[in-house]
């Protein structure tokens, strides 16, 4: 069961400093990576990105894998204002962006 509220986004997102992706939905919890680089589950990444002007970076488990599309992380470590940050996004977002929760991605792409 997923955890807290998420929104569609399009975030680029820098993976282990070799790697980009797009962020396509996030989460205080989480994010889903669009990503041609993919790394198998249960991988810890390192993640960098900009939300509203201010730098992200958090250490994040391969939880999803889409082979070849993008893959579903948990954050491990996000610093508490991070999280208020990222929490205040979410929460600010139009209500089209907003993702209920337990809706698949594949159910409103």
């Amino acid at each position: 069961m997923r955890k807290g509220n998420r929104i569609l986004t399009s975030q680029q997102v820098e993976i282990d400093g070799k790697h980009t992706g797009q962020a396509v939905d996030l989460s205080v919890v989480g994010a889903y990576i669009s990503a041609q680089v993919s790394y198998p589950i249960n991988t810890v990444i390192n993640l960098k990105f900009q939300l509203i002007h201010h730098p992200i970076e958090a250490q994040a488990k391969v939880i999803y894998l889409d082979e070849g599309i993008g893959m579903g992380v948990r954050f491990l470590t996000l610093k508490p204002e991070d999280a208020r940050r990222i929490s205040a996004y979410v929460e600010a977002a139009s209500p089209s962006h907003q993702i209920r929760p337990n809706v698949r991605r594949n159910q409103i792409l």
